[in-house]
């Protein structure tokens, strides 16, 4: 956990995994009321020169790739997401639920098939 606090008070932090000689940027968040200084943009310039200064071989943003990460590299590389659940009610119960969320998702806002 990585935080910026400004009179005792947290304006901003960072969820990270320092793992295999990388930093590994899990969540990121800033309270609004400070954003005229960009407390996030300062703190996670300040997390990217600790983590080099401490020997990391390359900081890592996971997630989507967002316009934001653009400030801080150009490079995005792919990964996969592996899900597995137990044979059990529950897990096929979780599973048929993500199996729809991500059928949702592909056909998206607007893209609904008329009824036949």
């Amino acid at each position: 956990m990585c935080f910026m606090r400004v009179g005792g008070e947290p304006v901003a932090a960072i969820i990270a995994l320092d793992y295999a000689g990388r930093f590994w940027i899990l969540k990121t968040g800033f309270d609004e009321s400070w954003s005229f200084c960009s407390p996030g943009v300062l703190l996670m310039h300040e997390v990217i020169r600790q983590a080099f200064a401490l020997g990391r071989s390359a900081f890592e943003f996971l997630g989507e790739d967002e316009e934001w990460i653009r400030v801080w590299t150009a490079n995005a590389h792919d990964y996969t997401t592996h899900f597995v659940y137990p044979f059990t009610a529950s897990g096929v119960f979780s599973l048929g639920k993500e199996a729809l969320h991500y059928a949702l998702r592909r056909i998206g806002p607007g893209k609904e098939r008329e009824p036949a």
